[in-house]
């Protein structure tokens, strides 16, 4: 074959291509963010669409620190129901979209259902995925397919549908620590979306006539949005509040004359760190791990915590036994040394979190201060010896301590927290006991003085020995 035969047979397959393409559509159709799929790009031009849609869900992380954290655990079922729209109700594009331009109006169908109904949409998240999160939230997606592949249409027209979200059995927002979608507490986000799905008879023979086979229609556009209404090009974005899903979106509240933003599903997450300080005590300093334990509060929460800890400053942590930080009230087995530090990520608001530092270095005395940064007016509580230390925020005064010294972190389910939480230890050894002896030579003093002492004694009892030999 020679080069001018081969020419012509890719321009053959070339242009069978583009006079077919419009009729089959590949792969599943997206929303645009007007929450549209198939608008015109030129007049009265329309392009098949894949009769798989795809929709968004967002869960939308908070943190201060603008770390990766833990996802929560929650797990939404979505179920697709055929919509019988109110008398009257249309959809009017507008005149730009025809040549020559003019608005077109057409009455909203029943939607139709197919045989054996649709299936439920299951969409979760849990504890072993990890989530983007950010001061201001960072929207972390997942997509799922609305499929109209075994919808028998019955003619050309718009035909309507709804898509309702909601908890699957057992799983809650409290338990979650998910809030759920809303503008303030007494707005709460519409769990419904509605799709309107555009047909027409199949334009694969070429010819747009109602004479083809049955379910041999073609689904040329999708819009979704927020209310069931009439639409129009002025109130998609107001009345019918278009949108890619289940995400934030803008309505008017109460009939308020302002828009207000519904935030989707949010995930609200602070972060403890701890610091810790040795003063005035080389040896502890240099040496000595301080035990800390952590117990996060809210068993009603299920949680994982990701942690990041200075290098060989703190250890422990990654023992699971010792720290296994999902589920209940969890403890954190944690030793650091001075100048070590631990950090505590993604923690759901709505859990407390206590930190006891036990000071486990016999035979001396540290003036142990407790700070917290984050809080705002910490209580102060002055522990004595012996004592097990009450509730509070905070241990801001110096204090002397021989056993645990607590420190107690509350927080707000439903409320995004604006400060990472730093608590500080700082163990500063008393330099003067009160006898007057340095703390750390005390011991060995007391073991010199009774070896003087004892040294005397013997020299007294040998003298006098020698004495009673001479005299016998």
């Amino acid at each position: 074959m020679n080069t001018k035969k081969i020419f012509a047979v890719i321009l053959a397959l070339a242009m069978v291509f583009a006079m077919t393409a419009g009729a089959f559509a590949a792969g599943e159709a997206t929303l645009n963010d007007d929450g549209e799929a198939g608008a015109f790009a030129t007049p009265d031009t329309a392009e098949s669409q894949s009769k798989q849609l795809i929709l968004t869900k967002v869960l939308r992380a908070f943190n201060e620190s603008e770390a990766e954290i833990h996802a929560p655990t929650i797990s939404y079922v979505y179920t697709i129901t055929a919509v019988t729209p109110a008398e009257g109700t249309t959809v009017t594009d507008g005149a730009d979209k025809h040549d020559p331009a003019g608005t077109v109006t057409a009455q909203v169908k029943a939607g139709i259902v197919p045989s054996g109904g649709f299936s439920a949409i299951t969409v979760s998240w849990d504890t072993t995925e990890t989530l983007t999160a950010a001061d201001d939230g960072a929207d972390n997606e997942k997509t799922f397919v609305l499929d109209f592949s075994n919808v028998v249409f019955t003619g050309a027209g718009i035909y309507r549908y709804a898509i309702t979200e909601t908890l699957a059995s057992g799983f809650t927002y409290a338990s979650s620590g998910v809030t759920e979608a809303q503008f303030d507490a007494d707005h709460k986000a519409s769990h419904t979306r509605y799709i309107d799905v555009y047909v027409r008879p199949n334009p694969a023979d070429g010819v747009l006539d109602d004479n083809d086979e049955t379910n041999d229609w073609d689904i040329y556009g999708y819009t979704c949005f927020v209310n069931d209404t009439s639409i129009t090009e002025e109130n998609k974005t107001t009345a019918a509040v278009k949108t890619t899903g289940f995400t934030e979106y803008t309505a008017l509240v109460d009939r308020a004359l302002t828009e207000t933003l519904y935030l989707p599903d949010s995930y609200y997450t602070f972060n403890v760190e701890i610091d810790k300080t040795v003063v005035n005590d080389a040896y502890a300093a240099k040496n000595h791990e301080f035990p800390f334990t952590v117990l996060f509060t809210n068993e009603a929460i299920t949680k994982e915590v990701k942690i990041d800890a200075t290098a060989t400053k703190a250890t422990g942590f990654i023992d699971p036994a010792a720290s296994a930080l999902s589920g209940g009230a969890v403890k954190g087995i944690v030793s650091i040394k001075d100048g070590g530090s631990i950090k505590y990520y993604g923690i759901p608001c709505g859990t407390g979190v206590e930190v006891y530092e036990t000071n486990d270095v016999k035979g001396v005395t540290y003036l142990v201060t407790t700070t917290v940064t984050g809080v705002t007016d910490p209580t102060v509580e002055n522990v004595t010896d012996g004592s097990t230390p009450t509730t509070v925020t905070a241990q801001a005064a110096t204090k002397p301590a021989y056993q645990s010294t607590k420190t107690t972190i509350a927080t707000t389910a439903d409320a995004d927290e604006e400060n990472d939480y730093v608590i500080g230890v700082t163990n500063k050894l008393l330099n003067i006991s009160p006898t007057g002896v340095v703390l750390r030579y005390a011991p060995y003093l007391l073991i010199l003085f009774g070896g003087i002492v004892l040294l005397i004694l013997g020299r007294k009892w040998m003298r006098r020995l020698q004495k009673d030999e001479k005299t016998a």
